[in-house]
């Protein structure tokens, strides 16, 4: 790996003994070049790897482009002894203190908002330029004229097709896709009437995993980036232990919540749950079916 990077990035480099995490499917290492730089290097041997850290990359590059919240710089990605890499900027993080919680929130909005400055969206299309994917599955990042078009087919869909590709054969998997699924899809534009979606960057996968605070800065990592509804992060953000009211205080002084917000919030919670029932298995699975059914609550109240 030392020649692959040093080949890259034409400097030498050491890897540090520093214990550090990839996340729950990379593995990762810190590497010191010979002019006291530290990066962080994510790996992985599984097919698909590579378009992984391609929109990882990419996703990380347009965050950056906006001014507003931190990220890692990018460096580069590359291919050596069967493991494929991204290279990026090393940053030593902590957990999120209030002040930075509250800092986070309002660069978040400053990032949702950044395509939307003008009187026209600099991108009017849902979607992104590559294929991103949230954990380890690819995201259909087709450019899209209209939200739900794009959330229907390219997220939920799509991932409503993978469930029916793998090998349980479960009563609730059965249940989800010849029931659940067919009547929410029928349903979904109701959640959205009376709103006007516009397409924000969004980071794509913000739980509180990927959130952290650097020398007194909020730290944002680990995006599966596209253009679509800013609400789609917020969903994201409450799920999996969730964020500070200090975060969502300020994001909400700069973007409001709009009319039917708590009822969206349980269809954006869907997608989460069906990639983790993808990704890891049946631990997954009656969180899934619970938020089909608060979608079919919530539905009532619309």
């Amino acid at each position: 790996m030392e020649n692959a990077i040093e080949n890259l990035l034409n400097v030498k480099v050491k890897k540090l003994n520093k214990s550090i995490s990839g996340g729950c499917v990379n593995s990762a290492s810190v590497y010191q070049t010979e002019d006291n730089k530290l990066l962080f290097v994510k790996q992985n041997s599984n097919d698909g790897s590579e378009k992984m850290f391609y929109g990882e990359l990419e996703s990380l590059k347009a965050i950056r482009s906006t001014k507003t919240v931190l990220v890692p710089n990018p460096i580069a990605t590359g291919y050596t002894d069967g493991q494929y890499f991204i290279i990026m900027e090393y940053l030593n993080m902590t957990s999120l203190n209030k002040i930075c919680s509250a800092e986070l929130g309002s660069q978040l909005a400053d990032m949702h908002l950044n395509n939307l400055q003008g009187e026209q969206p600099n991108i009017n299309q849902f979607g992104f330029h590559v294929e991103t994917c949230c954990g380890f599955l690819p995201q259909n990042n087709t450019w899209t004229n209209d939200w739900l078009t794009f959330f229907i087919e390219n997220r939920l869909a799509y991932q409503i097709q993978l469930l029916q590709s793998n090998s349980d054969h479960s009563s609730s998997k059965k249940k989800v896709i010849e029931n659940y699924w067919p009547q929410l899809k029928q349903i979904i534009p109701k959640f959205f009437e009376g709103i006007k979606v516009k397409p924000s960057l969004v980071h794509g996968d913000l739980w509180s995993g990927n959130a952290a605070q650097t020398n007194l800065k909020s730290v944002i990592f680990d995006p599966a980036a596209f253009y679509g509804h800013h609400e789609y992060d917020i969903a994201s953000t409450t799920l999996f232990g969730g964020y500070s009211n200090e975060f969502y205080d300020a994001y909400f002084r700069k973007i409001p919540k709009e009319n039917g917000f708590e009822y969206r919030m349980s269809l954006y919670h869907l997608f989460h749950y069906l990639n983790h029932w993808n990704h890891f298995g049946g631990q997954y699975i009656s969180s899934t079916i619970n938020t089909f059914e608060e979608c079919f609550n919530a539905y009532k109240y619309l």
